[in-house]
C-alpha cells in the first residue's frame, strides 16, 4: 500500500512557504511518502474570492518547475519534480474529496497536510470527525501560532513566515519587498505572470513621455525655510531633467511654484536602481547577512537657495544645476 499526502489550499498566490512544505514532504524518508497531490481549492468553502483556478493552478506549474526557485529550498529539488501531482478536484468540502479518493484508490493510504494555524478552525468543517478517519491529518507547525501544551503533535518543516495573505497586501501596494531575486517568497516565474496578468492589483508605474512641463508643484514657504537655510544646498526628489523657473504660489500661507522637466532616462534608471536593491535585500536575508543600504531616492539637479536679508522668499532664490554634494532634498514627490 503506498502513502500519498494531500496538501489542499487556495495557493493564492503559491509561495516558498507551500513550496517549502512540499519539500519537505518529499523528503522526509521516515514518513514514507510515496507521492504529494497538490489539491488547489475551486470553490472556497467559506465563500472566499479567489483568483481563477486555472491562473492558480498556472501558478503553482510554474512555480515546481523553476530550477533556480526549486534549488533554494534545499539539496534535492528534483524529488519534487518526481513525486508531487497537481489533482483537480470538484467537490464542495473536503469530506467529500476523501471519501471519493478513498473509493478510487481503495489500496492507497492518505495523509492530509494542514496548518497548525486552522487547528482552531476545525469546528467549521464539515464532518471533521469523519475527515480524520479518511486521512490521518499530518499537522505542520506554522511560525507564530501556538498551541496547547500536548494537545497536538506537529511537524516543523521549516516553513518560513510567509502567507499569501501578505504578500496580496503587498502587491496590491505596490511593495516588492522580497518578492524578487534570490531567496524571494515568490518564484521569478510566478512573479512574472502575476506582473504579466496584473494580479492582485497590480499596476505599472505610469510610463512618462520624454519631457513633462509640471507646472503647478506648490511648496509651502515656511517648509523650505524650516529646512533650508539661505546658502544651502538641495535636490528636489522626482525625475526632473532642469528646473525651468520659480514663481509665487497661490497658498495663502504664501508657496513656491516649481516648474520644471520630467526626465524619463531618469524615471527608468531609478527603477532599475529600485528592483536592484530590492534583490539584494532579499538575497540579505535569504543568506541571514545584515543589509543596511537605503533605498535609493530620485534625485533632480542640485539647487543652492540664496536670499538677501529682508527681501521676500520668492525673490531672493536662484536655483541651477551644480555639482556640489546636496545637503538633503526637497520632497515634492514629482513622480
Amino acid at each position: 500500500m503506498k502513502t500519498v499526502a494531500l496538501f489542499g489550499g487556495s495557493f493564492d498566490p503559491p509561495h516558498r512557504g507551500h513550496a517549502q512544505i512540499i519539500y519537505w514532504l518529499c523528503t522526509q524518508k521516515s514518513l514514507d511518502i510515496s507521492e504529494v497531490w497538490v489539491l488547489p481549492t475551486v470553490h472556497h468553502a467559506f465563500g472566499k474570492e479567489l483568483q481563477p483556478y486555472e491562473v492558480r493552478e498556472r501558478m503553482i506549474q510554474r512555480m515546481l518547475q523553476d530550477e533556480a526557485f526549486l534549488a533554494s529550498l534545499g539539496n534535492d529539488p528534483y524529488e519534487i519534480r518526481r513525486q508531487v501531482h497537481i489533482v483537480r478536484r470538484e467537490e464542495p468540502f473536503m469530506v467529500d474529496t476523501l471519501t471519493a479518493l478513498r473509493a478510487e484508490n481503495p489500496d492507497t493510504k492518505f495523509l492530509l497536510v494542514l496548518g497548525t494555524d486552522i487547528y482552531s478552525e476545525t469546528g467549521q468543517w464539515a464532518r471533521w470527525d469523519e475527515v480524520q478517519t479518511l486521512a490521518s491529518p499530518l499537522w505542520i507547525h506554522r511560525p507564530g501560532v501556538k498551541l496547547p501544551t500536548g494537545e497536538l503533535l506537529a511537524f516543523n518543516a521549516g516553513m518560513p513566515p510567509i502567507s499569501s495573505t501578505d504578500i496580496r497586501d503587498r502587491l496590491s501596494q505596490g511593495d516588492m519587498t522580497y518578492l524578487t531575486g534570490e531567496g524571494a517568497d515568490l518564484a521569478e516565474s510566478v512573479f512574472n505572470l502575476i506582473r504579466a496578468k496584473k494580479l492582485y492589483g497590480w499596476s505599472d508605474p505610469p510610463e512618462p513621455s520624454p519631457e513633462v512641463l509640471i507646472k503647478e508643484v506648490d511648496i509651502e514657504v515656511s517648509d523650505l525655510q524650516d529646512i533650508y537655510p539661505p546658502g544651502s544646498s538641495f535636490a528636489l526628489k522626482g525625475y526632473i531633467r532642469q528646473v525651468l523657473g520659480v514663481l509665487p504660489g497661490s497658498s495663502p500661507n504664501g508657496s513656491i511654484v516649481f516648474q520644471v522637466l520630467w526626465d524619463t532616462t531618469r524615471h527608468q534608471k531609478y527603477q532599475a536602481d529600485l528592483a536592484d536593491w530590492h534583490r539584494q535585500k532579499t538575497r540579505a536575508r535569504f543568506k541571514g547577512t545584515e543589509f543596511s543600504n537605503p533605498e535609493p531616492i530620485p534625485m533632480s539637479p542640485i539647487l543652492q537657495y540664496l536670499k538677501y536679508p529682508g527681501d521676500p522668499v520668492t525673490q531672493g532664490m536662484f536655483f541651477w544645476t551644480h555639482d556640489q554634494p546636496a545637503s538633503g532634498y526637497l520632497g515634492l514627490g514629482i513622480f
